[in-house]
């Protein structure tokens, strides 16, 4: 799967600041609809992997029927 992974926008960054989300964070544009973590219904966000680096999505501000942009938080294991 190909994907794009790009720095946050200055509107993306304040929208994290907002949530109170830390973290070395990133927007992720990829093929297909993707989920982020729902506190309420305690489950989880989905999980990229590229390279050796693993990104957890926190936020999707964007899904169309062809693509989705998500926001997601580098993962140290």
């Amino acid at each position: 799967m190909m994907v794009q992974k790009q720095a946050l926008s200055q509107a993306d960054i304040r929208h994290m600041d907002n949530m109170n989300i830390q973290g070395v964070l990133v927007s992720i544009w990829t093929d297909g609809n993707w989920c982020g973590i729902n506190r309420d219904r305690q489950q989880g966000g989905d999980k990229f992997v590229i390279g050796d680096e693993t990104w957890l999505v926190v936020d999707v501000p964007e899904i169309w029927p062809d693509w989705t942009r998500v926001i997601a938080c580098q993962q140290l294991t």
